[in-house]
């Protein structure tokens, strides 16, 4: 099964490296790389808002903010 293009598989390693990196990131440590915009990280991911936000510790209204959503 795919979603996005992606199998089902990929998209949880995905979700799996982005999670890790984001506690890494809260940690204080792996600062060190450009980020892309935070919509292509979430949608790489397989995400969806609610989920994202759930993970970063914010609520969707505020990642809609970050995602530039009107």
């Amino acid at each position: 099964m795919t979603h996005n293009g992606i199998s089902t598989g990929e998209a949880e390693g995905r979700r799996r490296d982005v999670v890790a990196r984001l506690q890494r990131m809260t940690a204080g440590e792996d600062l060190s790389f450009e980020a892309p915009p935070i919509v292509a990280v979430r949608q790489m991911a397989g995400f969806s808002q609610a989920e994202f936000a759930r993970i970063l510790g914010v609520t969707v209204g505020t990642l809609q903010e970050w995602e530039g959503v009107s």
